[in-house]
């Protein structure tokens, strides 16, 4: 046997044994720390505060497990947009600096880009870092540094964080007025009038598709001239009115009550 296959032979059985003990033991390569802002748990906030300069803050609060918009406008709040504010009390921090050691309008902290409050925890968004291009937050005394993930959501508009169902969740529907056809529930039937050629089994398609219809983007209400209205009146008694403002392909149906508009992509619309 050469001596290199026996060294070969030797080493391997040290890493073996090696193995085994740390095994036995217990024993490894320590697991690495990972820094985060707080230890906060996210399901424990209840108010949520936007502010960003000259501008009107965006406000959130939640009761009995949802989320809705107080300020500037008061619509129920998208959940998804909410997590992804409230996960940053669970974000990894991969540098801090003591606050009180350094200038803060070198990292565009004093003043800030935007302030995030979750309750009673406050976050100063500034700049970014040349190399990573991680976003500087401050929370408490220290600096932290963040992959910039959230801060595009915090600067965008407040229509943004709005829920994009155009109904109330499991909304029932009693009657559908459209331009030129009305449907109504008479004795758990959907009927349409005028009827036309119109097959009456297609009616409660077309009405789970309006109960569960989503906008891809909402924007405040550009009042331009409408192409007709559509009323719905809710099983609880509340009525709603859309304006159409743009027909399918581009579908946009508009609340001049609550000052938005939906635009539903054009798979959607030809749903409705």
């Amino acid at each position: 046997m050469s001596s290199r296959l026996l060294l070969n032979l030797l080493l391997a059985g040290c890493v073996a044994a090696l193995a085994a003990f740390l095994f036995a033991t217990g024993g490894g390569p320590p697991e690495a720390v990972i820094t985060r802002l707080t230890d906060t748990p996210p399901g424990s906030i209840s108010h949520i505060k936007i502010e960003r300069e000259a501008q009107a803050p965006i406000t959130f609060t939640r009761k009995e497990g949802a989320w809705k918009m107080t300020s500037p406008y008061q619509m129920p709040a998208s959940e998804a947009r909410i997590n992804s504010l409230l996960r940053l009390l669970t974000i990894q921090s991969h540098a801090q600096l003591d606050a009180n050691a350094i200038d803060l309008t070198r990292f565009r902290l004093d003043p800030p880009q935007v302030t995030l409050r979750l309750d009673d925890h406050v976050f100063l968004f500034g700049d970014t870092e040349a190399l990573d291009e991680r976003r500087y937050v401050l929370t408490e005394d220290s600096v932290h540094l963040i992959n910039d993930t959230l801060y595009p959501q915090l600067i965008a508009a407040a229509t943004f964080f709005i829920s994009p169902r155009l109904l109330p969740e499991a909304a029932g529907l009693l009657s559908l007025q459209l331009p030129g056809h009305t449907l109504q529930l008479i004795d758990k039937q959907w009927t349409i009038e005028p009827a036309g050629n119109i097959d009456p089994a297609t009616l409660p398609v077309l009405i789970k598709a309006w109960q569960q219809v989503s906008a891809i983007t909402i924007s405040p209400y550009a009042q331009e001239q409408g192409s007709g209205e559509i009323h719905i009146l809710l099983a609880d008694g509340g009525q709603l009115l859309f304006r159409i403002i743009s027909l399918p392909p581009k579908l946009i149906l508009a609340r001049p009550d609550l000052g938005i508009q939906y635009h539903i992509d054009s798979n959607t619309a030809a749903q409705l």
